[in-house]
């Protein structure tokens, strides 16, 4: 479930996910609550079965992003416009600390850690992967682009160039870290192939702040 999330992340903005007739849901929001339900089901049956033991990862951080996510909600119930502070607060600051939450709890339940973590890497890159190509594919158009400056900007499926820029800016470092210093060379070669084009699309927002 949480592998399915890191997939599907830059497409959050363009895509919504239809419940009923003339309403859909946010794809992160729900993405995070399956996720955390799966970890959560997850704990309570090993538990049931009495092979519950959590392997050594420090809950600091999760109670850190938990106290940040308090705060943030001080704020926003103060603030003028509170229905949009409360909305941001709940994507921005819970959905964050609930995702955290959820890998964590799943990390450390797991009985195959390398395994999920690889799940996980392979999720979120392959997800990045085919968004970089589709949005590659229709540069030409105005769908993903647009002229400014004297350039074409890629925007992909965001609302601006420097949004996917932002996007990249998680994901490239990793591809990079993997394609340079993985001991596997299959998996050096592979992480290349993923890298190419991620860079190309970078390149192509024009993003100052993400050249940067």
């Amino acid at each position: 479930a949480l592998a399915a999330l890191l997939f599907g992340l830059p497409f959050y903005y363009a895509f919504a996910l239809p419940i009923l007739p003339g309403r859909s849901t946010n794809l992160v929001e729900l993405g995070v609550l399956i996720g955390l339900g799966s970890a959560l089901l997850h704990w309570l049956l090993l538990r049931l079965a009495n092979r519950a033991s959590f392997q050594g990862l420090p809950i600091a951080p999760i109670a850190l992003l938990a106290v940040l996510a308090s705060w943030a909600l001080i704020s926003a119930t103060a603030a003028e416009y509170s229905a949009e502070a409360l909305r941001e607060w709940r994507t921005v600051f819970l959905a964050s600390t609930l995702f955290a939450g959820a890998l964590w709890l799943t990390l450390v339940t797991t009985q195959n850690r390398d395994a999920d973590l690889w799940l996980l890497l392979i999720g979120w890159l392959t997800g990045a992967l085919l968004f970089a190509v589709l949005s590659l594919a229709l540069y030409r158009t105005d769908l993903v682009a647009f002229e400014a400056e004297g350039v074409r900007r890629l925007r992909g499926f965001y609302g601006s160039p420097n949004n996917l820029a932002l996007y990249l800016d998680r994901v490239l470092p990793v591809t990079l870290a993997l394609a340079l210093f993985s001991a596997r060379r299959s998996i050096r070669l592979i992480l290349a192939l993923i890298t190419a084009p991620l860079i190309v699309a970078f390149l192509l927002t024009f993003s100052k702040g993400g050249l940067l």
